[in-house]
């Protein structure tokens, strides 16, 4: 071992700016970019992530695994930034917003607020976010019921076959694009 090397740490350490690999985190970006950008729209916009979360537990029968994340907000930094918001309001100073935040939230928090005229339409930007976590939601739920479905019999089977028709005519009414076709 050479003298001039770091001791090791545990916690690996990023370059650049955060980045996530969480489907769908670009809308969840994009509407915390607004809440901190356009304050006035922050409250449609916890309204409507809250019936997205009410959604997202709406069957029973398709539990997710115990450690799977749901909800709207995945994304952990894009979720703490989100929920400091919705504790202090979007009108909060950045310093009291990062009184709840680890040090990625910060930093994205702090790269939103300097780039102040990254959004330009916020209700239209909101608009397709939801409509993007929406579809994110529509095709998860797709996926879980396919796979149960080869394994149901009678009655069971009709109320997954009628759930995945009735989540594909919902996906495709928001405008959701390229799921499965139906060709079995």
């Amino acid at each position: 071992s050479r003298g001039d090397e770091a001791p090791d740490d545990p916690t690996p350490q990023r370059e650049g700016p955060y980045r996530t690999d969480e489907p769908g985190s670009s809308s969840e970006l994009a509407l915390v970019r607004v809440m901190l950008l356009h304050p006035a729209l922050s409250e449609g916009v916890i309204e409507a992530v809250g019936r997205l979360d009410e959604e997202e537990g709406a069957h029973p029968e398709l539990a997710a695994a115990p450690d799977a994340e749901h909800g709207a907000m995945r994304d952990p930094v894009y979720r703490s930034l989100y929920e400091a918001i919705v504790v202090h309001g979007a009108e909060a100073s950045p310093d009291v917003l990062a009184e709840s935040l680890e040090p990625d939230g910060i930093e994205v928090m702090e790269a939103i607020r300097a780039e102040p005229g990254a959004v330009m339409d916020g209700p239209r930007t909101v608009d397709d976010a939801l409509r993007r976590l929406k579809e994110r939601s529509l095709r998860e739920r797709l996926d879980e019921l396919e796979r149960m479905t080869p394994l149901a019999a009678g009655e069971e089977k009709d109320a997954l076959l009628t759930e995945k028709d009735r989540r594909r005519r919902e996906l495709m009414a928001i405008g959701g694009r390229g799921w499965k076709s139906v060709r079995k």
